[in-house]
């Protein structure tokens, strides 16, 4: 393997890891945030899509 390859595999080894440490609020912060930008893309496909709003409960912004 080149070592460009070798760096992309441990960076995303790294950021997974630090990924899976996040309490479960910041994931869902997340999740939701990825919702947000995937919603007009899924919508202008005729897909129906609900971004949660979980936030509101957790008090997450």
């Amino acid at each position: 393997m080149s070592s460009a390859s070798e760096r992309v595999f441990a960076a995303k080894s790294a950021r997974h890891k630090r990924l899976a440490k996040l309490p479960i609020h910041e994931k869902v912060r997340i999740l939701i945030q990825m919702q947000k930008v995937a919603a007009p893309i899924l919508k202008k496909r005729g897909k129906e899509v609900r971004v949660w709003k979980i936030y509101e409960i957790m008090k997450i912004e």
